[in-house]
């Protein structure tokens, strides 16, 4: 599938909320720990969930080590 097709659908309104890179999320990521994770798009996304009080799927260890985001545990089918 090309990718424009493929992205329009992943990212349809029926699978996926897009939120925005607020100012509330820059703030999350400005205080998330140093020590926390290097790579900028994981940061992003840990800050959006706090933002936005959002569960985070994901498995990245380094992720579920920080106490202050909730987790997604429900199992997808």
């Amino acid at each position: 599938m090309p990718f424009d097709h493929w992205i329009r659908s992943a990212t349809s309104s029926d699978v996926v909320k897009v939120l925005p890179v607020s100012t509330e999320v820059i703030i999350e990521e400005h205080l998330l720990p140093e020590s926390m994770h290097g790579d900028p798009a994981d940061r992003i996304i840990v800050a959006t969930a706090l933002a936005f009080n959002c569960e985070l799927a994901t498995v990245d260890k380094n992720l579920r080590s920080l106490r202050r985001v909730k987790y997604y545990t429900r199992k997808l089918d």
